[in-house]
């Protein structure tokens, strides 16, 4: 069966009248910066930039570059990177942002036999990282600069201002909902880290779960499902969720179907959880086509093209 719901939570205030101009927060400010190595002055890619504040961490791209949004105060960066010392640096974040803040990390000096520097290549011990290792032999331990890190970024999410329902009386809804949020906020939360602000997505979150809304009877081709409450962080305040259910269709009188998936085939979609967990769920997919359904497949980043042409289910 396919089900079609969107969900969406709306503030209703007891009163429309004497109520205080709701308080307005400042908007987050670009803090850029560079990482870069102190004898050699070369940029550090896949060094890991943390706000303690605030618990956001970035790895640095290829020119060693990183980018937060943050509100204007007193911060305190820690930088990370294999081969080279811990860096922590308190900055003052302005009203205008802060551009160009250079970040020098000083070299470890290593007399050991053998060093773990972040690389590609595999070492004789295998620990799921989401990244590779290798190892370096000598007696120094000289770091070297790879491409293979993590790049995980999230465009900046705006807060919803208030708005009055009496004066802005309209809200939409949408068939093709996405609940990728919530996995993910749950990802971080049991990797021990608290989720990246931008990651949260509320209705993400919300339209995750399968709610049991009632089947639209008669001419209408949607039925409207309502649920109310108090607000958590005021009781005077109060939530209402609207579910919009659309029909349900037994699988036998689906019209064909035509998919097409567009894939990461990067490397670093290599992990257990990722393109292979991808290639299990397409084995659970296969078995569901019908003679009348086509899948087609077209990858990108490691390689790019069209790599299964429009084929039957049959």
């Amino acid at each position: 069966m396919k089900t079609f719901i969107a969900s969406l939570l709306l503030l209703i205030l007891p009163e429309v009248i004497d109520i205080p101009t709701p308080l307005i927060i400042n908007d987050k400010v670009p803090v850029q910066g560079k990482v870069i190595d102190a004898e050699t002055q070369q940029e550090l890619p896949g060094a890991t930039v943390l706000v303690k504040e605030t618990k956001e961490r970035k790895g640095t791209d290829t020119d060693g570059e990183f980018l937060f949004f943050l509100e204007p105060g007193n911060y305190t960066l820690e930088v990370h990177f294999v081969g080279f010392r811990k860096l922590s640096k308190q900055i003052e974040v302005p009203e205008e942002g802060v551009k160009n803040l250079i970040l020098v990390l000083q070299q470890e000096v290593f007399g050991l036999e053998e060093v773990v520097v972040t690389g590609v290549g595999a070492g004789t011990q295998t620990t799921k990282l989401g990244f590779s290792v290798a190892k370096v032999e000598g007696n120094s331990g000289s770091p070297a600069y790879y491409d293979n890190f993590s790049s995980e970024e999230y465009d900046t999410i705006s807060e919803n201002t208030f708005k009055w329902a009496t004066k802005t009386p309209l809200s939409t809804f949408s068939i093709d909902v996405d609940g990728a949020s919530y996995s993910n906020v749950r990802r971080m939360i049991m990797d021990g880290q608290l989720p990246v602000n931008d990651a949260v997505r509320v209705e993400e979150l919300i339209n995750y779960f399968n709610y049991d809304y009632e089947n639209p009877k008669g001419e209408h081709p949607f039925s409207v499902n309502t649920e109310v409450g108090k607000a958590p962080w005021n009781p005077d305040h109060q939530l209402v969720q609207i579910g919009i259910q659309g029909e349900m269709i037994e699988a036998d009188n689906l019209p064909p179907s035509n998919l097409i998936f567009l894939l990461d085939v990067s490397g670093s979609m290599s992990s257990d959880d990722k393109l292979p967990l991808l290639k299990k769920g397409f084995k659970l997919l296969t078995n569901q086509l019908r003679e009348e359904d086509y899948v087609s497949i077209v990858v990108y980043a490691g390689s790019s093209g069209l790599v299964l042409p429009p084929t039957s289910g049959a």
